[in-house]
């Protein structure tokens, strides 16, 4: 039966690698206990996937990495369990916790049977731990299908440790097993000409007493990425003739605008409303200066379209009011590729974006496959500035483009860190808590945040310990009473305006909406936005006496799009409220005149937004925030996510969570595994 499990498995891989197994001349094959090159591919595999999901594009295998107390007295060791520990997590979700698991005590039985070498007592215990874990997983009610694919993988993960038990009982003896496998290719010595030469599943590098390990889609995206980013770097560029520079720049202002007037690479960061918009305004302004204005290229892109839209909004208001120039619209990086359905894009090394300047705005949102293509598609000779906080969330796909290359020792010469804010001072209570939250150094304690809270009426935090969640609820809601009233009085006043005194009234009903926003760390649980946003429907209907209705809609309704609609000119993130007009419902949207029928917007594309999450926040600002969490949001809570929901207020925030969820995210940052600052060192290493 194991022997059939396994053979199936590596048969369904050859079929999806047809062409790349059949140069390598690897056959299907009864498999025993002992074989061991499928095994090692299908485990490592599983786990790279594993960790793509999370983020990371590399896998690091060594013997320095910490595991919890189930194998605490492991019979793996340290590197062992880095292999096996996605597999374990997965299969372990479905488990009866006993002292000790039933996985866990699987693999400690196959330890003694496999020292013992008796390959009948080993059969009889495979065969009667299938049974067991089978039995578990149909008691879970798992799919036939799902109970396919862990029957799978706990094979797989038994004869893994069955092969670390008899043979490979060291890191270096397994890559020697890696460095014979055609499964496995090593990338070293790396190729900056050509990163993309090796066609083996698993790319590694065994470098430093650890072993790196990616997909081979996920290494030739890091691969060809710093590439890219040479060749646009490397290239030569006309200086940029600045004729004439507005007052109150601030020197690192003034160094980033040197910077990008001289270089055909530059990486302006900097926290909010450090000027990074303005700064490359001046740019935007030089260009239209120049001698060939009319002919200058310019692009403007963001990875969202909320992004995009607030980039053309800051850029516009940057620039002097008396400055005649048509502005590019800004498009996201999908648009701006081409990238449709298939996902492939329309413009790529073949056939280049057409482009002397290109700036993208929020660069930390960029992941690195993304990033890939974009770079690939930008011609030699094209300006590229990427501005970002590199301190902020990063990016929803996997790696962290921008966090890394602020790293990489031979981009500093083409970085500008912007430190002034211009939205909040270090020494105002918003500033201050955010450069807290943001020091390298050692563990914060929940005395210094206290302290601070304590002498800063800017600054609150209510425990959600001592609070029921009616309480906590009730305390959200008071944050719209100013926004309810408003909305009241406009009730039935709204659908006799003409149109100028319509948009006046939905002008200044989003200044009263944006003085304060609750924004959570997940949409699930009692702290979740879908929660809060159900509570605060009642609520703002309670208030206005809205009759009973089955429609989701109602006057003052604050709603978000979830999906950019470019037929409507609407896009992802994009903020509205649902006002009672003349013609019935409609919902009027930030920054745009023209009023949307709420017929044409279905609940697949729209979402009611009192509150949103911290990831949809990024890029906005209110006067007031207040962040909600709790020890269920354990594992998405981090010190860049604390940071982006407190650096969203420009006066005031308020924080609601347990004291145990408030200093686990603070004291703990988001620690993405990739391998670009790793290829970019081995690059810049002699021969």
């Amino acid at each position: 039966m194991t022997s059939d499990i396994i053979a199936r498995y590596v048969t369904h891989r050859i079929n999806d690698n047809a062409k790349w197994y059949a140069n390598k001349a690897v056959l299907a094959a009864d498999f025993s206990l002992a074989v061991a090159e499928a095994e090692c591919y299908h485990l490592l595999q599983s786990a790279l996937l594993s960790e793509l999901e999370s983020g990371h594009t590399v896998l690091v295998i060594d013997d320095c990495a910490a595991f919890d107390a189930l194998f605490a007295a492991s019979v793996l060791s340290a590197w062992q369990q880095c292999c096996v520990r996605a597999a374990i997590d997965t299969l372990s979700l479905f488990d009866q916790t006993d002292g000790i698991t039933a996985l866990h005590q699987s693999i400690m039985q196959l330890h003694a049977l496999s020292k013992a070498n008796d390959p009948v007592s080993l059969k009889r215990l495979v065969d009667e731990r299938l049974m067991l874990h089978r039995k578990q997983w149909i008691d879970h009610g798992i799919s036939a299908r799902q109970i396919e694919m862990f029957t799978e993988l706990l094979m797989t993960l038994l004869r893994m440790c069955h092969l670390f038990f008899t043979k490979i009982d060291s890191l270096d003896a397994f890559i020697d097993l890696l460095q014979s496998s055609a499964f496995f290719a090593n990338v070293l010595p790396l190729n900056d000409a050509h990163p993309s030469h090796h066609q083996a599943p698993i790319c590694y590098v065994n470098q430093g007493g650890a072993l790196y390990l990616w997909t081979n889609r996920a290494y030739h995206a890091e691969a060809n990425l710093l590439a890219h980013i040479r060749r646009i770097s490397q290239a030569k560029v006309a200086k940029l003739g600045i004729r004439a520079l507005p007052d109150g720049l601030n020197p690192k202002q003034m160094a980033a605008i040197d910077l990008i007037s001289n270089q055909a690479f530059a990486l302006i960061t900097g926290g909010p409303g450090t000027g990074k918009t303005y700064t490359v305004a001046q740019i935007v302004i030089a260009l239209s200066q120049l001698d060939n204005a009319g002919s200058v290229r310019l692009g403007l892109a963001a990875p969202t379209g909320k992004a995009a839209q607030r980039m053309s909004e800051s850029l516009l208001a940057a620039l002097p009011k008396d400055l005649n120039i048509q502005m590019p619209e800004p498009k996201t990086i999908h648009r701006l590729l081409g990238i449709g359905s298939s996902g492939m894009p329309r413009h790529h090394a073949q056939n280049p974006l057409a482009f002397d300047v290109l700036i993208i705005d929020e660069a930390s949102m960029l992941g690195t496959e993304l990033a890939s293509q974009l770079f690939a598609a930008v011609a030699s000779g094209c300006r590229v500035i990427l501005l970002g906080d590199a301190h902020q969330l990063a990016a929803v796909d996997a790696g962290a483009v921008l966090a890394d290359l602020c790293h990489i020792p031979k981009m500093q010469s083409l970085r500008v860190h912007l430190s002034e804010s211009r939205r909040f001072s270090d020494h105002s209570g918003v500033g201050r808590l955010a450069k807290l939250i943001n020091t390298n150094d050692a563990k914060i304690d929940f005395s210094q945040v206290k302290t601070m809270i304590d002498t800063d009426s800017a600054l609150d935090f209510i425990n959600t310990d001592d609070q029921q969640i009616s309480d906590l609820y009730e305390d959200l809601a008071a944050g719209y009473q100013a926004y309810f009233k408003a909305t009241q009085t406009l009730r039935f006043a709204f659908e006799k305006y003409d149109e100028k005194r319509a948009n006046q009234a939905v002008q200044d009903l989003f200044g009263i909406l944006n003085q304060y926003r609750i924004l959570c760390a997940s949409h699930l649980g009692a702290s979740g936005d879908e929660a809060i946003n159900a509570y605060l429907t009642q609520a703002h209907q309670r208030f206005q006496k809205t009759p009973p209705s089955r429609s989701p809609w109602y006057h003052g309704r604050v709603v978000m799009i979830t999906k950019n609609l470019y037929e409507l000119g609407l896009f992802n993130g994009d903020v509205g409220i649902c006002l009672w007009a003349a013609s019935g419902l409609v919902v009027y949207f930030e920054g745009k005149q023209q009023a949307i029928a709420v017929d044409m917007l279905s609940d697949m594309v729209v979402s009611t937004a009192y509150a949103i999450t911290v990831h949809k926040s990024q890029g906005s600002e209110w006067q007031a925030v207040a962040m909600v969490f709790d020890d269920h949001h354990a594992r998405l809570l981090s010190k860049e996510l604390i940071y982006t929901a407190v650096t969203r207020a420009k006066s005031q925030v308020r924080l609601y969570g347990s004291q145990t969820a408030l200093m686990q995210a603070i004291n703990t940052p988001t620690m993405r595994q990739t391998g670009l600052a790793l290829i970019a060192s081995l690059q810049d290493t002699p021969k």
